[in-house]
């Protein structure tokens, strides 16, 4: 999910609907929506291969 006003991606989880991390922010301002999505794209597939939540947010961090 991306959050305009924010320049954030939250990714949910569909079990719960509850949101399980978020990346981004105003400090980004210089990454596109779609380079935010795709970082959002490969933090998914990180967590659905089994790495923890915490895991997927610091390989998040360190993409952007």
């Amino acid at each position: 999910m991306y959050y305009k006003t924010q320049h954030r991606i939250g990714i949910r989880d569909k079990r719960s609907g509850k949101q399980i991390l978020q990346f981004g922010g105003k400090d980004f301002a210089g990454f596109t929506k779609a380079q935010l999505r795709e970082v959002g794209t490969e933090v998914v597939s990180q967590l659905v291969l089994g790495s923890s939540v915490e895991e997927a947010k610091d390989f998040a961090n360190t993409k952007l």
